[in-house]
C-alpha cells in the first residue's frame, strides 16, 4: 500500500539522478498542521554537498521539475522555501485514493495477527496491573472504534464483516464519498478540525508501520487512539448529520481500528511482542 510519504518520495526520487541516493535516503517529515497534509525535505542540501551546486538552486530546480510533469501537478504540490527546503503536499484527490485503498485492504503491514485478543490479559488482575497505561488507553480506543463501527452497521450507514482475528473487512459503501461532489479542484469532504487531525495521525501511523527505523510504537498508538476518540467526541455520527459525513467519519474510524490493532501487536526489536501482549 503506497503511503503519502512514499508517493511524495517517489515524485522527488525520479528527479534525483545520483546513484548514491537510495529511495529511503530522501528524508521526509510531516509538518504539524491542523488543516493540511504537508511534508518537508532537506534533500537539496544533501545534493548540494554532493554536487557543489547551491542548495537553493537545486531546490528550485527540483520543484520546477516535479511541477512540470503532466501527471503530477494534479496529485502533488511542491514549493521551495528560502531555507532551500522543499515542501510537498499530496492533493486531496491523491489522499482520497489512499484512504479508499486503506479502507479496502488490510493495513496490518506485515504484523503477525494473533489468534487471541489482548483483552484476555485483563482477565487476570495482576496482568491488568502490569499493563502500561498507554496500552490500556490504546485498547480502549480500539474497542471504542469497533463499538462505533458496529453501531454504524446496525443503523445501516455502513456494511462490514469481522474475521476470527478481529480484523474488519469493509463492504459498503464502495467507493466512499471522500470528495465533495462537483468540487474543482477536488476537495476532501472533511470539515471539522478533529477529522483533519485524525487523517494526519492515520498517515503518521502507516508511515511508521512501514518504516524499520521508528521505535516509539506505544506513543504513536496512544496519539492515534486519542485522535480517534476526539473524532467521536467532537463530530456527530448519528442524528442531525449528513449520511455522507457519517460514513466518512466511520471510514476513518475503520482505518484507525485496523492500525490500532496492528500497533497493539507490534513486535519489538528482538521480535517479541511489546509489554503486555500475549503470543498466539
Amino acid at each position: 500500500m503506497a503511503t503519502a510519504w512514499e508517493f511524495i518520495q517517489n515524485c522527488l526520487q525520479v528527479q534525483v539522478a545520483t546513484v548514491e541516493l537510495a529511495p529511503k535516503r530522501i528524508s521526509l517529515r510531516r509538518c504539524r498542521h491542523d488543516t493540511s497534509i504537508i511534508y518537508r525535505t532537506a534533500i537539496a542540501h544533501v545534493l548540494a554537498a554532493q554536487t557543489g551546486y547551491p542548495a537553493s538552486e537545486i531546490a528550485r530546480a527540483l520543484t520546477a521539475s516535479v511541477l512540470s510533469r503532466p501527471e503530477w501537478p494534479v496529485d502533488c504540490y511542491a514549493s521551495a522555501l528560502p531555507t532551500a527546503e522543499i515542501v510537498c503536499s499530496p492533493s486531496d484527490r491523491a489522499i482520497s485514493t489512499w484512504l479508499q485503498r486503506c479502507l479496502r485492504a488490510p493495513v496490518l503491514v506485515g504484523v503477525p495477527v494473533p489468534s487471541q485478543s489482548l483483552d484476555v490479559t485483563l482477565a487476570s488482575p495482576q496482568a491488568a496491573v502490569d499493563l502500561p497505561r498507554s496500552i490500556v488507553a490504546t485498547q480502549y480506543a480500539r474497542d471504542r472504534c469497533r463499538s462505533l463501527l458496529e453501531m454504524g452497521a446496525r443503523a445501516g450507514a455502513i456494511a462490514l464483516k469481522w474475521d476470527a482475528a478481529g480484523n474488519l473487512h469493509w463492504q459498503q459503501p464502495h467507493p466512499m464519498p471522500w470528495l465533495i461532489v462537483g468540487s474543482e479542484p477536488a476537495r476532501l469532504n472533511l470539515h471539522a478540525p478533529a477529522e483533519r487531525q485524525l487523517l494526519g495521525q492515520l498517515l503518521d501511523a502507516i508511515d511508521a508501520l512501514e518504516s524499520a527505523e521508528f521505535a516509539n510504537w506505544e506513543q504513536l498508538a496512544l496519539t492515534l487512539g486519542t485522535a480517534a476518540l476526539n473524532l467521536h467526541r467532537y463530530c456527530r455520527m448519528w442524528g442531525d448529520v449528513e449520511l455522507a459525513h457519517a460514513r466518512i467519519r466511520l471510514g476513518c474510524l475503520a482505518i484507525a481500528y485496523q492500525l490500532l490493532n496492528a500497533l497493539l501487536w507490534r513486535p519489538d526489536e528482538a521480535g517479541k511482542l511489546l509489554p503486555g501482549r500475549q503470543s498466539a
